[in-house]
C-alpha cells in the first residue's frame, strides 16, 4: 500500500483530507506520524507559490508523495487581507494569532464597513508533489460575506467559519457543518481531490 503524505500541522484539516481520501488505497500519514517536526518557510507571494514550496519541499525531505494545501480567507474591502497572513492577522513576522484573536481582528477591521460591501472568499490552493517530482496544483474558491457576529461553533482550525456567511444557504459555514453539509459549501478540498484522481490513481498502481 502507498504512503501519502498529508504536508499540515492542523489536526482538523489533516482529519479533513483523510475523510476525503478515504475511497483511495492508501497509507496515509501525517508529519507527525512520520517524525517530522521541520516546518517550511512560505517566501511564496501567492497561495500557488506557498503550496508548490510546502509539497517541493516535504517531498524532498521525506521521499513520499506529499499533498498539502495554502488557504486562507480573502476580504475584498480591505484589499484581500488577511489572505496569505490568515493565521498572522498583525503582520507576517508577528506570532499566528489563535482562532478566537484572527475572528477578532477581522471583525473590528470590518466594524465600520457596511453590510453590502463585506465580500469575502475562502481561496485554497492544493498541490501534489509526485514521485517523479512533478508537483500538480489545484485552485478553488468560495465567495460569501463577513457577517458582524459569529454564528455557530467555532471548530477548532478553522477561525473564520462563524463568521463567513453564505447569502445562498442563509447560514454561515459553522452553522452548515453543524448540519454536516461540509461538502456542499466549502467544497474546495473535495474539488482538489477530484482533479487530483488520476495522479492518486497512478499512486494506487504504482505500489501494487
Amino acid at each position: 500500500m502507498a504512503k501519502l503524505l498529508i504536508a499540515t500541522k492542523n489536526p482538523a484539516k489533516f482529519k479533513n483530507f483523510a475523510r476525503l481520501l478515504a475511497g483511495y488505497n492508501f497509507d496515509i500519514v501525517s508529519l507527525a506520524d512520520i517524525g517530522v517536526a521541520v516546518g517550511v518557510v512560505e517566501t511564496g507571494t501567492t497561495f500557488e507559490e506557498n503550496a508548490k514550496l510546502k509539497a517541493k519541499a516535504y517531498f524532498d525531505l521525506t521521499q513520499l508523495p506529499t499533498l498539502v494545501d495554502d488557504s486562507g480567507l480573502a476580504i475584498d474591502a480591505l484589499g484581500g487581507w488577511p489572505g496569505l497572513y490568515s493565521r498572522r492577522v498583525w503582520g507576517p513576522d508577528k506570532p499566528e494569532a489563535t482562532d478566537e484573536e484572527a475572528r477578532a481582528e477581522v471583525l473590528k477591521r470590518l466594524a465600520d464597513i457596511p453590510d453590502g460591501k463585506r465580500q469575502a472568499h475562502f481561496i485554497v490552493v492544493a498541490a501534489l508533489a509526485m514521485p517523479d517530482r512533478q508537483v500538480y496544483t489545484a485552485t478553488f474558491s468560495v465567495d460569501g460575506v463577513i457577517s458582524r457576529e459569529p454564528r455557530g461553533t467555532l471548530s477548532p482550525g478553522f477561525p473564520y467559519r462563524t463568521i463567513f456567511y453564505l447569502p445562498q444557504y442563509g447560514k454561515t459555514a459553522a452553522e452548515l457543518e453543524a448540519e454536516g453539509n461540509h461538502d456542499n459549501y466549502l467544497n474546495h478540498r473535495k474539488n482538489a481531490i477530484m482533479k487530483f484522481d488520476n495522479y492518486l490513481k497512478q499512486l494506487e498502481d504504482h505500489a501494487q
